[in-house]
C-alpha cells in the first residue's frame, strides 16, 4: 500500500511539474510575443551623405553638424594643379542643429552657403518617424517622414527682373521640400533606403517649373565595425517623361547648361560620438532645397568635388553626461548602490 502511494505521488508531482513548465513555457512566449526588438542603427547618422535618413536625432540629443564642399577636382583643362584640385575653392559649408523632442520626433535648424541660382540659404525641418523595423521583420522597414522651409537672404536685384534674385514678393525667397524615407536593413551589413521627394520653389525662370518630383536611392555597406562605404543617386521625375536635361534648359539662368543628377560616393568612419566622412559628390549644393534642382556638373568632365562632413552628438538629461552621452558618476553609483541593496 505505501509502494502505491509513494508512486502515486512521485505521479502527481511529475504531471504538476510538466504543467508547471508548460505554464512557464507559454508564459515566456507570450513575453516574447510582447516585447519589440528593433533594429539597431540602420544607418550612422540622420544624414548620409547629403540626404536625410531614416535615422533620427534621439530625444533630449543634440545633433551638430558641419559640412564643406570644395571646388571641382578638373573644372577646366589643365586648371586642376592651379587650383589644387578645388581645394582653393569653396563650393558650399553648411552648419545645422537637430534636437530629439521625442523619441521619433525632431526638429533642426541652420545655414548653407548655398551654390546654385539662390544662396545665404536658412532653413529648418521638422522630422517624424511613423515606422521602425523590427528583428523578426514584422515591421520590416523604417518610414520617416521631412518637412523643411528655406529662405534666401541675397540681397535684391530690384533692378534686375530676368534673375531669380529681383524677389519681387518677400515669399519668392521661400522654397519647400516634403520627403519620406524608406529604408530597410537588409543584412547587419547593408543597409538600403528610398527617399520619394517633391520640391516646391516659390519663383522660377519662365522655362523652369515650379513643382519637381525626385526619387532618391541611398545605400550602406560596412566594410569593418565602425566604417561603412556610403551612396547617393537622386532621379529627377518628370510628367512628360522627357530627360530632366530636356525639362529644365536653364539652371542658373544660363542657356543650354543643362542639368545632371546627383551621384555622391562616401567612405565614413565612427568614433564614440563622431561621425567623420569622406565624399566624392557632382553636386556643389548641400540642402535639398539647392542640390536637387540647380546641378550642372557632369562626372564625365570631371566636375566632381572633395567634401567632408563631421557630426557629433551631445545627450542631455538630468543624470547624462552631455558631452560623452554616458550616465554620470553619481547616477552610477547610486545604481551600484541599488543593486547591492536589493542582493541584500
Amino acid at each position: 500500500m505505501q509502494k502505491y502511494l509513494l508512486l502515486l505521488s512521485v505521479f502527481a508531482f511529475v504531471v504538476t511539474s510538466t504543467k508547471g513548465q508548460d505554464l512557464m513555457d507559454e508564459l515566456t512566449k507570450d513575453q516574447k510575443k510582447k516585447t519589440k526588438e528593433y533594429v539597431f542603427a540602420t544607418f550612422k547618422s540622420t544624414r548620409l551623405i547629403n540626404v536625410q535618413t531614416v535615422e533620427m536625432t534621439k530625444k533630449n540629443a543634440l545633433d551638430f553638424r558641419i559640412s564643406h564642399r570644395f571646388g571641382n577636382i578638373a573644372s577646366a583643362p589643365n586648371d586642376h594643379i592651379h587650383n589644387m584640385f578645388g581645394f582653393d575653392q569653396a563650393a558650399d559649408i553648411l552648419f545645422s542643429l537637430d534636437y530629439g523632442i521625442l523619441e521619433n520626433l525632431s526638429a533642426g535648424w541652420g545655414r548653407a552657403k548655398g551654390n546654385g541660382a539662390l544662396n545665404e540659404l536658412w532653413f529648418a525641418n521638422v522630422k517624424y518617424r511613423a515606422l521602425r523595423q523590427t528583428t523578426d521583420f514584422k515591421y520590416p522597414m523604417s518610414i520617416s517622414f521631412l518637412a523643411q522651409a528655406a529662405v534666401s537672404a541675397q540681397r535684391q536685384q530690384k533692378n534686375a527682373p530676368e534673375l531669380l534674385q529681383s524677389f519681387p514678393k518677400w515669399y519668392h525667397r521661400f522654397s519647400y521640400v516634403l520627403q519620406s524615407q524608406i529604408a530597410i536593413k537588409a543584412t547587419s551589413w547593408l543597409s538600403l533606403q528610398l527617399s520619394p521627394t517633391f520640391i516646391w520653389r516659390n519663383l522660377v525662370l519662365p522655362n523652369d517649373k515650379n513643382g519637381l518630383f525626385v526619387m532618391g536611392f541611398l545605400a550602406r555597406a560596412k566594410v569593418s565595425k565602425r566604417s561603412a562605404i556610403v551612396f547617393e543617386y537622386f532621379l529627377p521625375i518628370t510628367k512628360n517623361g522627357a530627360t530632366f536635361r530636356e525639362y529644365f534648359p536653364m539652371v542658373r539662368g544660363i542657356k543650354n547648361a543643362g542639368y545632371y543628377p546627383g551621384i555622391h560616393l562616401g567612405y565614413e568612419i565612427e568614433t564614440g560620438g563622431h561621425v567623420f566622412q569622406i565624399n566624392l559628390t557632382n553636386t556643389g549644393g548641400l540642402l535639398e532645397n539647392d542640390y536637387l534642382v540647380y546641378n550642372a556638373n557632369n562626372w564625365a568632365q570631371g566636375q566632381f568635388r572633395l567634401g567632408f562632413t563631421i557630426t557629433r552628438a551631445f545627450q542631455f538629461g538630468k543624470d547624462i553626461n552631455p558631452w560623452t552621452g554616458r550616465y554620470t558618476k553619481k547616477k552610477l553609483l547610486q545604481d551600484m548602490k541599488a543593486r547591492a541593496e536589493k542582493a541584500n
